[in-house]
């Protein structure tokens, strides 16, 4: 059962799974079977269908941006909604729990974040996922496995509103690329550095956990590290437009890099190089 089937994960994911022959629930508060779009909340009366032996929870609040005017939105998306599916998971006898969380629960720094290290509670978005990965560990147990999932950079064909689409329409539209320096006075400043990982392996990672028989939190995302100007550099050569660059007044604060070798030392998934997911990206939007 896949709860958020419609987001852009969600539905690949959904698709994939049916087509490796899976029975799959596809629960969406945008068809009315999921979480309340007002309140995010799960209905009262919600069932686990007989027999769901995995759930994923992917829903997402759509107000991260909007605290703390919209953080009762995000805490019960987030959060509460997460904890209440869990129980009646557990109740309904399935035997994984599958949490989808961010890489943005760590503390900033420019520095591989990995699964100890130290952890967000001064941001509201952050701490809506911390404080629903601490609470699932708690219903972890024999019987109901908690798998929570750290996922980075997420980014594939028909995405909109994060880093990539945005950068994409940027040098579209010939509007400036900003980068922002480590510290005052860097030559050359190349922006942000990230782990960008493509839709299509994230979902091969998934259904990877989807038959995993322990609960873990692992750090989901590609091995490799690329900068924003990197990545608009590589945008342009496909879209044939040259980017042009301007540096930001402001220093960064973090890069948001993944040390994901706990999650490579167990699974075989293997995340394809950005030049050739962005070159994806871009042709199969195009076709869309």
């Amino acid at each position: 059962m896949i709860v958020g089937a419609r987001g852009f994960i969600g539905s690949s994911l959904s698709i994939k799974a049916q087509d490796m022959g899976w029975d799959v629930v596809r629960i969406s508060s945008s068809d009315g079977s999921g979480l309340d779009p007002r309140s995010g909340e799960i209905p009262d009366g919600f069932n686990i269908p007989t027999g769901v032996s995995t759930v994923i929870y992917m829903a997402q609040s759509p107000y991260f941006r909007e605290v703390p005017e919209h953080i009762d939105h995000l805490m019960m998306v987030n959060t509460y909604s997460a904890i209440k599916l869990a129980n009646l998971s557990r109740k309904a006898g399935a035997s994984r729990f599958l949490y989808l969380s961010t890489g943005n629960v760590y503390e900033p720094s420019f520095e591989a974040s990995n699964e100890a290290s130290r952890l967000n509670f001064v941001n509201w978005y952050a701490l809506s996922k911390i404080h629903a990965e601490q609470s699932l560990r708690l219903l972890g147990s024999a019987e109901m496995r908690v798998i929570i999932a750290r996922l980075f950079g997420v980014y594939g064909p028909n995405q909109t509103g994060r880093l990539v689409p945005n950068l994409i329409q940027t040098i579209s539209e010939g509007s400036p690329v900003v980068l922002q320096a480590k510290e005052k006075g860097e030559k050359d400043p190349k922006g942000l550095r990230i782990c960008l990982s493509y839709l299509d392996d994230i979902v091969s990672a998934l259904m990877e956990l989807c038959v995993f028989d322990a609960s873990v939190t692992l750090n989901i995302a590609s091995s490799e590290v690329v900068s924003i100007k990197e990545i608009a550099l590589a945008i342009g050569n496909i879209i044939k437009r040259d980017p042009f660059f301007e540096v930001s007044t402001t220093c960064r604060a973090t890069d948001l890099v993944a040390d994901s070798s706990l999650f490579s030392s167990k699974f075989g998934t293997r995340f394809r190089p950005f030049s050739k997911g962005i070159e994806d990206t871009i042709n199969i939007g195009s076709r869309s």
